[in-house]
């Protein structure tokens, strides 16, 4: 170590500041005095720039080139009373990534200074914290254990004067090669992606992010200050302090574009000086105003914000001050954005707090997701509290569904706006929260909004590949720990866990009625989703559910087992799939044609299944080949069918439609498209609000996207519009509506079952088809229903369509693609199930 370090250590501990930021029980591992100096040649800041500027003078290169098969991320900054806080991690072997041998992290002369000896570098000490941005298994893909690729250090503020350099660079140094390469990614969310300046008077330090140098932080010295808090009253008033020997003798507002300037009266004082001007004469035209100082000669400098914090000040109607990222104050002639100073949660509620001076003009805070949205009002305490029950179609969830969402504050107008972030705020994203019941993500979104991701309550260990495997090693597979107890229940998993439909679901009560003994377990993504009465749910990734995956006796799901998980020999799995097919599936795909390591693949997991569920003939054939299987098939029909020829279809039909808020009297379309590869959060190609302006009244489409698009798109919105694509069961939105509009979805098979009208819209049939994953039969030719290929002429065939079909086309594709969906498919699905069992169990 050297000797410029050893004296910045100290047997205290560290600022409160540290403390605070990390807990009472978090400390560094080597207390850091402060002990600045003021260097020998000051930089001083000037108007338009970002960085410190000086006399040129000799200066050698640096530079820090990165390594191939090297990645850095910076994820996470924060300023303290110590210094800043840096935290991220390191990884090696390019994309396996891998734990390197070791790392240390340095701040060294950033290039352009003076260069010192790598011995006289500043090796940064770390903070032992449990921070759990920097929960690497969950972002990053690795067949290891990332924990010991992270770091937190401390950047202390006498860095610059031990360096004796204006500018500093961080590296990373492997010493087992001596290799440095600088931080090479970083975070573009939360406080990564928006890095602020610190004024700690003389200084201001400078953070910014370089392309090639990584993380790079100026310290200089402004010129002009405010002292104190500005004053409001008939004029605004600010108190400058001055250094360097500048006398000012003119202060102006100056707009950041185009630069026109009005004065600002300015009366000398010893230390700097007093600017005062009336509210009625500040800028009125809007944008963005900066605070300038000259002096006799005509140097201007900026005015910056010193010690005392503050968000946003308001000083007139649609006018406030505002201390800028670079440490700068500028006027804003705009409404005052609302501006959010606290996220807290709880297990059923999320509290907002905000700025004082936000509060007063917000009406409601809105919470918006791409599938739900929550709204908070003022409560007594001054804190907007978000209910996190939420009422999904017809059933209260204890937690909205996961995924992203921006909020909104909702001005007494009924004007929108996004909610802001304070700098306090800000300098803490991404930070994380657990309940039982959800992990919620808060974050600093790229565009300036406050951020809050929602998702399952898994723990850090349970989350990414490392852990997967690990868990599924441990709990599933003849080898597991413990194999030697007896398998009992049902597990059933449909959809990745996004909903609990399909297939699978009707099979709890046909397994139940065919004697198969419990518990039954179902899989669910998030509290979000719906799960029927006496089942035990799981979250999908968590240690119960490899558990109960690894130890059931029968499992029933309708895509693929995750590759992880490792079949028992008395294991029976049920694969039900999720529909007949027209594209291409598995070895058919034309990319996979002749692949022997694609076949092995697939094979690798159909060789697990013992059972699979197939609607007709011609799905089976297309199966066995296109999945590599040789098992047993049962042609029993789909069980989501059933209720399209129960004998409750009226009652069920009728509940659907309230649910949805249609009338029994709507003409309803069922407009269900597949999945675009190009864009997987897209509803297809119709403009559902153009065909609902070439109907009558009386017609409503409800939206159905692909499974594919639930967590990726949006809902769609309007006038006779009602979108669906999260509603969980689709065999119900069969049953309650009039007709089908699709194109290439396997929805055109199971619609056939009730008997109604299916329509098609194909504008990009050649492209889709024959340029896509091809198709198993030509559509245009055996089509129960017209290929449309404008708004106009599915409208024309809609205003046609008959209440129900009995044509030979019609009568040709039942029989060809669902002879067993008579309401009955669960029922002989669940007794051939418990009779198979019967025989293993001899």
């Amino acid at each position: 170590m050297n000797s410029a370090w050893q004296s910045v250590l100290g047997d205290s501990m560290i600022g409160d500041s540290v403390r605070r930021l990390f807990g009472k029980s978090k400390k560094l591992s080597k207390a850091i005095s402060r002990g600045r100096q003021a260097p020998a040649g000051p930089k001083h800041v000037t108007e338009n720039t970002d960085g410190p500027t000086g006399p040129e003078r000799d200066r050698a290169e640096n530079a820090v080139q990165a390594i191939a098969g090297v990645r850095a991320d910076l994820r996470y900054t924060s300023w303290t009373s110590d210094g800043l806080i840096i935290a991220g991690w390191i990884t090696a072997a390019g994309k396996k990534r891998q734990v390197p041998r070791g790392f240390e992290l340095l701040a060294k002369p950033a290039p352009g200074e003076p260069a010192i000896g790598p011995e006289n570098w500043l090796r940064l000490e770390s903070v032992t914290t449990s921070a759990e941005h920097l929960d690497i298994n969950g972002f990053v893909r690795s067949n290891d254990d990332l924990s010991k690729a992270t770091f937190t250090v401390l950047l202390p503020y006498n860095a610059w004067d031990i360096l004796s350099a204006d500018d500093v660079q961080i590296a990373i140094e492997q010493p087992h090669n001596s290799q440095l390469t600088p931080l090479t990614h970083r975070y573009r969310w939360g406080s990564p992606g928006h890095l602020v300046a610190e004024i700690d008077r003389p200084y201001r330090y400078a953070p910014r992010w370089d392309n090639s140098q990584g993380l790079c932080i100026s310290r200089s010295q402004p010129t002009a200050f405010v002292s104190g808090t500005p004053e409001i009253g008939d004029d605004l008033r600010v108190k400058v302090q001055t250094a360097h020997g500048f006398v000012p003798i003119a202060a102006h507002f100056r707009h950041d574009v185009g630069g026109a300037a009005i004065p600002i009266r300015l009366e000398s004082t010893t230390d700097g000086a007093n600017l005062s001007v009336s509210l009625d004469a500040l800028p009125l035209d809007t944008g963005v105003w900066g605070i300038t100082l000259s002096d006799a000669t005509g140097n201007r400098r900026l005015l910056h914000w010193a010690d005392d914090r503050w968000e946003r000040m308001p000083v007139a109607p649609a006018t406030y001050l505002e201390q800028r990222p670079g440490g700068a104050i500028r006027l804003i002639r705009g409404d005052l954005p609302p501006v959010a100073s606290e996220v807290r949660f709880s297990e059923d509620q999320l509290t907002v707090c905000l700025h004082e001076k936000s509060a007063d003009a917000v009406d409601v805070l809105i919470m918006r997701g791409p599938r739900a949205t929550l709204q908070a009002e003022l409560q007594p305490s001054g804190e907007y509290v978000f209910g996190l029950d939420f009422d999904f179609w017809g059933t209260r969830a204890p937690t909205p569904p996961a995924g992203g969402y921006r909020l909104f504050a909702r001005s007494r107008d009924g004007a929108e706006h996004p909610l802001r972030l304070t700098k306090a705020l800000s300098s803490m994203t991404p930070f994380i929260e657990r309940t039982p019941l959800a992990t919620f993500r808060v974050e600093h979104a790229p565009d300036n909004q406050l951020y809050v991701d929602v998702g399952a309550p898994l723990l850090a260990v349970e989350k990414g590949l490392f852990n997967r495997k690990r868990l599924a090693a441990l709990h599933t597979g003849n080898g597991q720990a413990g194999s030697d107890f007896d398998l009992r229940g049902v597990f059933l998993e449909s959809w990745y866990g996004k909903t609990f439909s399909d297939n699978p679901a009707p099979m709890v009560t046909a397994l139940r009625g065919a004697g198969v003994p419990g518990p039954y377990y179902v899989a669910i993504a998030d509290w979000s989703v719906a799960f029927p009465p006496e089942t035990h749910p799981v979250i999908i990734g968590s240690e119960e559910y490899w558990r109960v995956l690894g130890s059931s006796r029968v499992v029933v799901f309708n895509t693929w087992l995750p590759s992880e998980y490792r079949k028992r020999t008395d294991q029976f799995i049920v694969q039900t799939w999720h529909g007949t097919p027209l594209k291409s599936l598995g070895m058919d795909v034309p990319r996979r044609i002749g692949s022997e390591t694609a076949a092995k693949n697939l094979g690798k997991g159909s060789a697990m299944w013992d059972l699979l569920v197939s609607q007709s003939t011609y799905a089976t054939e297309i199966f066995r080949r296109a999945y590599v299987y040789s098992g047993e098939v049962a042609e029993v029909g789909y069980p989501r069918n059933d209720v399209l020829n129960g004998a409750g279809l009226q009652q069920l039909r009728q509940q659907v439609r309230k649910r949805l808020g249609l009338s029994d009297e709507a003409q309803v379309i069922l407009y269900a498209p597949t999945w675009r590869q190009e864009d997987k959060g897209s509803i297809g190609p119709l403009d559902v609000t153009a065909l609902l302006e070439l109907l009558p009244g009386k017609y409503h489409i409800a939206v159905r996207g692909h499974s594919v698009t639930l967590r990726r798109g949006s809902n769609l919105s309007g006038e006779r519009i009602v979108d669906v694509t999260s509603y969980p069961e689709p065999a119900e939105l069969m049953a309650m509506s009039d007709l089908l509009v699709t194109d290439y979805s396997s929805i055109m098979f199971d619609y056939a079952a009730s008997g109604r009208p299916i329509l098609y819209y194909t504008p990009d049939y050649e492209e889709y088809v024959d340029l896509g994953r091809g198709a198993y039969f030509d559509l245009k030719s055996a089509a129960p229903g017209p290929l449309t290929s404008t708004p106009e002429a599915l409208a024309q065939a809609i205003l046609t369509a008959p209440q129900s079909v009995d044509t030979d086309a019609y009568r040709a594709w039942q029989e060809k693609f669902v002879p067993s969906d008579d309401g009955h498919a669960a029922e002989r699905l669940g007794q051939l199930i418990a009779d198979r069992l019967s025989a293993q169990d001899g």
